[in-house]
């Protein structure tokens, strides 16, 4: 069965308020979506992998300058967010690049001229596809969950990583989509390791002005919970007399609680609670089929 467009959407409105403009329905229709990505979307499984360091040939690098070059071609305009310890010197600088040799440091080099200094670079930042709305869980199989750090800093080490944060900013590409979601490692990866993430999907919203062909971003599962909700919030918009109001709100509330009996997978454990901006899942013992 196709999807709930916009145009079947506002004639089911129209039938019980001819007339009722479209912006005011589908203000009313996003308010249902948020409502039921928040609360009642299960959680969506994926892999990321991160990227080794690099370390390979030396690194020139001149006292109280910026500019740094290396002797083999280490760097990708594609790179993520990238940081580079070079030898003498303890600290982490971000590197931004400018060819696939050279490269301009955060801060002035301080340390003495060096033609031939070693260096390794770590990417510790991940961006994640625009499907992704919010980070729940990751995990390397075999290891600890890794834990969720509110105002994590950059790493002054590197290793196997043990937190993650929100990371604002990504200089993967000439414009980057600010409105990806990233995250930050810590301490930054040296190796390739595949971890295990759940999520929960981005909330899609319909365009008050689009084209009536807009399809509600939900399955056919919650058309009804879409239908009541509409009604409820756009009665609530003709300032209706409460008790007409107040009993489409219950047959709303009624709609939802029968698409969420529906929707929940018997595969997918569902969160038991909300832990500094995480969700806690339960653990299933590994058996064979």
């Amino acid at each position: 069965m196709a999807l709930l467009t916009l145009a079947q959407l506002l004639s089911d409105v129209q039938d019980e308020i001819p007339g009722k403009a479209q912006a005011q329905v589908v203000r009313a229709v996003n308010k249902v979506i948020r409502r039921v990505y928040t609360e009642f979307v299960e959680p969506v499984r994926t892999t990321f992998t991160t990227l080794a360091q690099v370390t390979t040939g030396t690194v020139s690098v001149t006292q109280d300058s910026t500019a740094v070059t290396f002797s083999s071609a280490v760097l990708a305009s594609t790179d993520p967010v990238r940081l580079v310890k070079i030898d003498g010197d303890s600290n982490f600088f971000t590197l931004t690049f400018i060819s696939t040799t050279q490269g301009t440091l955060s801060s002035k080099w301080a340390g003495a001229t060096n033609a031939t200094a070693t260096f390794t670079i770590v990417y510790p930042t991940i961006s994640f596809p625009a499907a992704v709305g919010e980070i729940l869980s990751i995990q390397q199989y075999g290891y600890e969950t890794l834990k969720f750090l509110i105002g994590g800093q950059m790493p002054w080490t590197y290793g196997i990583p043990e937190t993650w944060s929100p990371y604002v900013h990504d200089e993967s590409s000439a414009t980057p989509n600010d409105d990806l979601l990233r995250i930050f490692l810590s301490p930054a990866p040296t190796t390739r390791i595949v971890y295990e993430v759940w999520y929960k999907p981005r909330v899609t919203f319909l365009d008050p002005a689009g084209a009536t062909t807009q399809t509600i971003p939900l399955s056919n599962l919650w058309y009804d919970s879409v239908i009541q909700g509409v009604l409820f919030f756009v009665w609530k918009q003709e300032r209706r007399e409460g008790s007409e109001v107040f009993t489409q709100n219950a047959i709303y509330e009624n709609a939802l609680a029968r698409a969420r009996a529906s929707a929940l997978p018997a595969a997918v454990i569902p969160p038991r609670s909300r832990r500094t901006g995480m969700w806690a899942f339960e653990q299933r013992p590994v058996t064979d089929a």
